[in-house]
């Protein structure tokens, strides 16, 4: 798991132990929400943070998807396209460029 996944557990875990310590020591304190009415602060904030939480992971799966499915497209492509490279092995003693073999000169490019 990387450390910034890690940090924001760390971070939400930290921040709803806060609002349920807070609620245990106020139980009287009750928050209004427009049309449901009254109930514990612990519920709108648990409920905020599970919904911040799937609205982000929701299109994070969906990125992972499509660039895993882009992997391998690129993948297999490559392999495709690596069986027309030539072989560069120079295990049979032949050069690498067959018309250059035992030229030692070299041109100037002034044409001097």
């Amino acid at each position: 798991m990387k450390a910034s996944r890690i940090a924001t557990i760390a971070v939400a875990a930290a921040l709803a132990i806060y609002v349920l310590v807070l609620q245990l020591n106020n139980a009287q304190l009750l928050v209004r929400v427009p049309f449901v009415g009254p109930m514990p602060l612990y519920v709108p904030v648990l409920t905020l943070m599970l919904l911040a939480a799937l609205t982000a992971w929701v299109p994070l799966t969906l990125q992972s998807w499509r660039l895993k499915r882009e992997r391998r497209t690129l993948e297999r492509r490559i392999a495709e396209l690596e069986v027309h490279l030539p072989s560069y092995d120079r295990s049979d003693g032949e050069p690498v460029i067959p018309d250059r073999e035992g030229r030692t000169e070299r041109r100037n490019p002034d044409g001097a």
